[in-house]
């Protein structure tokens, strides 16, 4: 899901969590974060985690997110 990067770091990262330990996602100090360079708007800069894959499209728009 493309989110701004410090609502990403609210999240945590299932890749370098364990049981035990929980790690918050490291937004793009990550080499996983990948960043949405086609966003409608440039002041507000999103991206999302490349590990989980590419986001869909937004169904109701009918437009892809990115």
């Amino acid at each position: 899901m493309l989110m701004p990067e410090k609502n990403a770091q609210e999240r945590i990262c299932p890749i370098m969590s364990s049981g035990t330990e929980t790690v918050q996602c490291k937004g793009s100090k990550c080499m996983a974060w990948r960043h949405n360079e086609k966003h409608k708007y440039p002041q507000e800069q999103t991206g999302y985690c490349g590990l989980a894959g590419r986001p869909e499209p937004n169904p109701k728009e009918g437009e892809p997110w990115w």
